[in-house]
């Protein structure tokens, strides 16, 4: 596997490239806070209450980036390296202790959406309804998260490809979740649950696409996960 010779990584002047690879970074980062915005200004309408069950919950929404963005430094640094030494057994390695890692953080955070949402909500408001709505909102994003971890997957192994498509992984998602906000939240009356569900429609929809980006480029990079197993060097 020639990459690194063949794309515009190893091609493109160093100044051009920059602006070329950072603006869609940029854009990406932008674009997955509109999600949250989306949401709370659309929540706001529906009523107060929603509007701060919502101001409870984004902060282990944030958490949730965190953990994302954290895991996708580490591959990024691995998988990159891998693919400028042309090693393509070593890079597909990593997209598969990748997808590992993000498979991890998405069971933690169905761990916390079925067994410490709740607790966290009561503890953070004694208004009951804020806390049973924050509550289903926490339920549904974390619980179904796994759409969150696999478009950060995606995201880096499209980037570090030098394919500036990427940002077409949570553009679309949230695009989509801009149309559905108002549909479930106030046309079928759903609320801050309403509000959650178009949350995670999006991101998943997004890591569908993303995935489909990653398999287009299966000539480049053949990912074979039967037989996988984790090795703690690459882990670490």
């Amino acid at each position: 596997m020639r990459q690194s010779n063949d794309g515009m990584l190893g091609a493109m002047p160093v100044p051009r490239l920059v602006v070329t690879m950072s603006l869609p970074i940029m854009l990406s980062m932008l674009i997955s806070a509109v999600y949250n915005l989306v949401d709370s200004v659309y929540v706001a309408q529906y009523s107060d209450e929603a509007f701060l069950a919502l101001s409870y919950a984004y902060p282990i929404q944030m958490l949730l980036v965190a953990f994302c963005s954290g895991i996708g430094v580490g591959f990024s640094a691995i998988f990159s390296r891998r693919l400028g030494e042309g090693d393509q057994e070593q890079a597909a390695s990593a997209v598969c202790h990748g997808f590992f890692l993000y498979g991890l953080c998405w069971l933690l955070f169905l761990l916390f959406a079925l067994t410490g949402a709740a607790p966290f909500l009561r503890l953070s408001t004694e208004d009951p309804s804020v806390a049973r709505q924050g509550a289903q909102y926490l339920l549904i994003c974390c619980g179904l998260s796994i759409g969150t971890c696999m478009q950060f997957l995606t995201e880096r192994i499209l980037q570090a490809m030098g394919r500036p498509g990427f940002m077409i992984v949570q553009g679309s998602g949230a695009i989509l979740n801009l149309i559905l906000d108002p549909i479930f939240i106030f046309v079928l009356d759903l609320g801050v649950a309403g509000a959650a569900a178009a949350t995670v429609i999006g991101q998943i929809s997004g890591a569908l696409i993303g995935f489909w980006l990653v398999y287009r480029l299966r000539r480049q990079l053949p990912i074979r996960l039967r037989g996988f197993r984790p090795r703690g060097e690459m882990l670490a």
